[in-house]
């Protein structure tokens, strides 16, 4: 900075510095919901055993169905795939039998939707 200080000058460079921090979180959140969405459709590829383009139509048609934000689904996509990968093998657990059902009509849920 140049002395003696110029308030607007200063003032111009906060803005900017601050624009700037704002432009790269949104960008951060962006790429991480990105990152997510692309994890739940590989998600549904595998479970559903079909293409990654078939996996996009349903996630999106059941997004677009259920009136949700693409991030959200995203989020309960993964979700049931750690519910339902603690779960397996674990049936002695009528509460991990119960989560396992659950998750599996879930995400049966975007088979119909195809």
């Amino acid at each position: 900075m140049v002395k003696p200080l110029d308030a607007e000058g200063f003032l111009r460079q906060v803005r900017v510095a601050l624009e700037r921090g704002r432009e790269q979180r949104n960008l951060r959140r962006a790429l991480q919901n990105n990152q997510e969405i692309n994890q739940a459709l590989g998600v549904l590829m595998g479970f559903l055993h079909i293409s990654e383009q078939q996996a996009f139509e349903a996630f999106v048609a059941h997004a677009s169905l259920g009136n949700v934000k693409a991030v959200a689904l995203a989020r309960d996509i993964l979700a049931a795939c750690r519910i339902f990968s603690n779960s397996v093998g674990n049936c002695a657990d009528a509460r991990a039998c119960k989560n396992t059902r659950e998750t599996r009509a879930f995400l049966n849920q975007f088979r119909c939707r195809r």
